[in-house]
C-alpha cells in the first residue's frame, strides 16, 4: 500500500483526476465485457435447443415482444444482436486500451521530465562525479519500471472488477 501512495504523490492534480475517470471507464469495460459473457448462455441454450423459447420465461417474453413468428427468425435476431454486442465490447476495449496507454505514455514523459529536472538541478560537483550515461539509464530505468507499476495497477483493476462482476452474475443466475 505504501507503493500505491507514492504512486498517487507523483501524480499531479490533473493526472489524479484522469486515474480515476480511467478506472471508471474501466469499471464499465468490466460490465461490457459481463454483459457479453452472460448473454453467451442463452443464446448457446437456444441454439442447442430451439424449443427453450416455450419453456424459458425470459426467452418467451423476448421473442413474444418482437412478434415474431418463427424460431429461426428469432435465432436470426439473438445471432444479430449478440455479434452487435461484441462489435460494441471490442470498439468499447480498443478505445479504453488506447486511452489507457495514452495516460501511461504521458505519465512515462512527465516522470521522464521531472527526473531530468531534479538532476538537472543538482550541483556543478555532483555532474563532475557522475557520469552522463549513468544518469540517463537511471532515468530510463526508473520511469520504465514505474510506468510498468502503472500499468499492471490498471491491469489488476480491471480483472478485479472483471472477476467481481461475474460473481455477481453467476450468484444471481444461480439463485
Amino acid at each position: 500500500m505504501k507503493i500505491l501512495g507514492d504512486l498517487w504523490k507523483l501524480f499531479d492534480t490533473d493526472s489524479k483526476l484522469k486515474f480515476v475517470l480511467l478506472v471508471g471507464i474501466i469499471i464499465a469495460g468490466s460490465l461490457i465485457d459481463t454483459l457479453a459473457l452472460s448473454v453467451m448462455s442463452p443464446f448457446i441454450a437456444l441454439l442447442m435447443k430451439p424449443t427453450v423459447i416455450e419453456t424459458d420465461s425470459n426467452i418467451n417474453f423476448i421473442y413474444n415482444l418482437l412478434g415474431l413468428d418463427s424460431q429461426a427468425s428469432f435465432l436470426a435476431i439473438i445471432s444479430f444482436l449478440l455479434a452487435f454486442i461484441y462489435i460494441l465490447r471490442g470498439i468499447y476495449l480498443f478505445f479504453q486500451n488506447r486511452l489507457q496507454y495514452k495516460f501511461v505514455s504521458n505519465r512515462r514523459f512527465a516522470f521522464s521530465s521531472q527526473l531530468i529536472k531534479k538532476f538537472i538541478e543538482n550541483p556543478y560537483v555532483f555532474h563532475l562525479n557522475k557520469n552522463s550515461s549513468e544518469l540517463q539509464n537511471s532515468i530510463l530505468s526508473d520511469v520504465y519500471k514505474l510506468s510498468s507499476v502503472i500499468n499492471t495497477l490498471l491491469s489488476f483493476i480491471s480483472d478485479l472488477f472483471m472477476s467481481l462482476f461475474i460473481v455477481i452474475f453467476l450468484f444471481f443466475v444461480s439463485v
